[in-house]
């Protein structure tokens, strides 16, 4: 699916769906149409990027447009090895009731250690005749591997700790079902975020290919007949014994072992791989690698380890006995900055990525990640940026392979190059705009202001001679640039320089009027926030004609219309219907954003204030509270549209003769702006006015109670 047909059915949608990040999220699955032969339909899909290889498989990062949610696709080479399909139903078996465990009340914490799995499906990927088999799952960040590639490796006792408390918990899930995993590696942990912390990830368990549940209850040991598919250099001494030797295997006196103490021993492997070490299978080397961590100090790991790393498997303890030794010696545990780890194994996998790419790659990442970015630009600010810096990393890849072929043939830059740049640089300057750094905004839109007027300089007739592309690249050029006049525009209006915002949003109109031919519900906004610009002035008959004239192009512009109209006949003294229109604006917010959305916050700040002005004190708190917890949530603590709403909360308590908590609450939303912007800054002059004004008040209720004091 293009990212143009994406966005038109985007914009289309009336029942978008938004990921939460309050809360664990709920991945609605209809959009899988399942059919009689269990196959789904991969145009729900869009393809961004593989990013992993098996012996027989091939792992896809994949972005369903229809549930805003990004999953990991492992598609099988079963057409090519038949004898395959037995292992992958017995996997698909595995994984099924690994689910039912992540899922079940008993085992609270099993969804901080397995992926969601979504099934096993049949699909046929593009350009290809036949269905392969694909497991559907969730997607993680990257796998534990790769951190320690990236960062070579950790010191600190406490949060190798961490990690191992965390994955002999995972484990130890597993071995009370009965549930054996046989390939426990680095590769095989991967990193997903915790949705409800920033920062903060969980380390689930990946790959049960080989896994293996035991029939029996009381049992822990299975044939060595079913040792197949190890991953050697991780293997434990007894595992290797019987790769070693095959007439063992399966002679008549078969021999038996216990997979959970031989996953234990990969784990002590894995853990020292964590800590920087290149690991060998010598037992003679181990022991003199544990006696080095106990001399440096790692009394309490070294101790573990040495249990772990056994060479003989009846000494060594078993998952559950681990993590009963963890809960009770009470081990102090930390858990490791993870995000910059992630950022930098990220970094170098995109670079190796991209080495290997071809500009016709690159561009189609590029696309793929713009459409991302203009997705999760109307919901969601942090996912939004991420794809934001992709685009700008990938462009800029981009731009130095065409800047080498481009000085070779002695040509300029190309006008796709040129609407890439001028897109990235506004989309920058929006980000900035939303998160209050004025400053940084600006740069980026005045860099968009300059490149506009040396394009004005040019003739555009030079582009429509040429062929219908060109005609197409320019109409996208000022639509850009429209948008980036806009945004100047709303920058100004945050600045209350009123003037020269009405100046930008007038520019924007020109532009849209005279030179874009298509409908665009971007656009249409200007007309919007030109209308509650007049609104703001005092203007209400200038701002009543645009909304009456504003036509709505999709559901974002008639919540935002919505909103502003109520707000005008709020002005108005008409409260009655302004209150019926902003609980209608709320209701259709609800169904296709949730709550937890921007429009949301602004809707209820507005209610709020109405709420206020008619004296219901109690409603107009509840209004601001949880216009002020959506902001936090999407902003963070330290943004100026907190500060503005702590401002107004403050004043609500003053009125409710809470003097109190309005005098700390005008106290953080000043230093909020401090840290933001300095001690002049337009809103801290504000917020200091009305810190001033509210002492001011208390001291005239003092001496008219002294007064009154001295007179009795």
């Amino acid at each position: 699916m293009s990212p143009t047909n994406w966005l038109q059915k985007k914009n289309n949608c009336t029942h978008a769906i938004t990921p939460s990040q309050s809360s664990l999220p709920q991945v609605n699955l209809k959009f899988i149409r399942k059919k009689e032969n269990n196959d789904f339909d991969l145009n729900d899909f869009l393809i961004l990027e593989k990013v992993g290889r098996g012996g027989f498989s091939q792992v896809y990062c994949a972005y369903c447009d229809e549930n805003a949610e990004i999953f990991a696709l492992k598609k099988l080479d079963d057409e090519k090895r038949p004898i395959l399909l037995e292992a992958i139903y017995r996997e698909d078996d595995l994984l099924k009731k690994v689910e039912a465990i992540r899922k079940d009340r008993n085992f609270p914490d099993a969804y901080r250690y397995f992926p969601k799995y979504f099934g096993l499906h049949k699909a046929k990927m593009a350009g290809e005749g036949k269905k392969s088999h694909v497991f559907l799952m969730e997607f993680g960040v990257v796998t534990l591997e790769k951190i320690i590639k990236a960062a070579h490796s950790f010191k600190d006792e406490s949060e190798i700790l961490f990690i191992l408390k965390e994955l002999i918990a995972a484990f130890a899930i597993l071995q009370e079902n009965r549930i054996a995993h046989r390939d426990v590696k680095s590769c095989n942990i991967i990193l997903i975020e915790d949705p409800r912390k920033k920062d903060n990830y969980f380390y689930k368990i990946l790959d049960f290919g080989i896994g293996i549940e035991l029939e029996s209850k009381y049992l822990d040991n299975i044939s060595s007949n079913t040792v197949y598919g190890y991953t050697e250099c991780y293997a434990a001494p007894e595992i290797q014994s019987f790769i070693n030797d095959k007439l063992m295997r399966f002679s008549e006196f078969e021999a038996q072992y216990n997979p959970f103490l031989a996953d234990v021993y990969s784990l002590g492997l894995m853990v020292l791989e964590i800590m920087g070490y290149k690991v060998r299978k010598d037992s003679l080397w181990i022991s003199r690698t544990i006696q080095d961590l106990e001399m440096n100090d790692y009394t309490i790991l070294s101790g573990i380890l040495k249990r772990m790393l056994e060479e003989n498997p009846f000494l060594r303890p078993d998952f559950l006995y681990l993590k009963s030794i963890f809960e009770e010696e009470g081990y102090v545990t930390k858990p490791p900055n993870m995000s910059r780890y992630v950022k930098l194994a990220l970094k170098i996998q995109e670079r190796k990525m991209s080495h290997k790419m071809t500009n016709k790659e690159l561009q189609d990442t590029f696309e793929k990640q713009k459409t991302l970015y203009e997705f999760y630009d109307e919901h969601e600010i942090k996912p939004a940026h991420d794809h934001l810096q992709n685009m700008s990393r990938i462009r800029d890849k981009i731009k130095n392979k065409n800047s080498k072929i481009n000085h070779l043939l002695e040509s300029s830059e190309s006008e796709d190059e040129d609407l890439e740049q001028i897109f990235v640089s506004n989309a920058f300057g929006k980000y900035y705009l939303k998160m209050g750094n004025f400053c940084e905004a600006e740069k980026y839109f005045l860099e968009n202001v300059r490149f506009y007027k040396r394009f004005l300089q040019e003739n555009d007739e030079r582009f429509l001679q040429k062929n219908d592309d060109y005609a197409i690249n320019l109409e996208k050029k000022y639509r850009i640039f429209a948008l980036t006049f806009q945004n100047l525009g709303l920058l100004n209006e945050n600045l209350r320089n009123f003037s020269q915002a009405e100046e930008f949003y007038c520019l924007s109109l020109k532009l849209k009027n005279e030179k874009i031919k298509q409908p665009d519900s971007l656009l249409e906004m200007t007309d919007l926030l030109l209308a509650n610009l007049y609104q703001k002035q005092g203007f209400f008959q200038k701002s009543q004609i645009i909304y009456n004239n504003n036509k709505c192009l999709d559901d974002i512009l008639k919540i935002k219309r919505l909103n502003f109209f109520a707000t005008l006949l709020q002005n108005k003294g008409e409260f009655k219907i302004a209150k019926n229109i902003y609980l209608e604006a709320l209701k259709i917010n609800g169904i296709i954003f949730r709550e937890k959305h921007m429009e949301t916050a602004h809707i209820l700040g507005n209610l709020a204030g109405l709420y206020e002005k008619t004296n219901d004190f109690d409603k107009s708190k509840m209004c601001l509270l949880k216009s002020l917890e959506i902001f936090k949530n999407i902003l963070g603590e330290n943004h100026l549209s907190v500060s503005i709403s702590l401002i107004n909360l403050g004043d609500l308590y003053e009125k409710m003769r809470n003097n109190r908590k309005a005098e700390q609450i005008y106290w953080k939303a000043f230093k909020i702006n401090v840290g933001l912007y300095g001690e002049t800054f337009f809103y801290n002059t504000q917020s200091f006015i009305i810190i001033w004004v509210f002492y001011l008040k208390k001291m005239k209720i003092f001496l008219m109670l002294s007064i009154i004091t001295y007179k009795l």
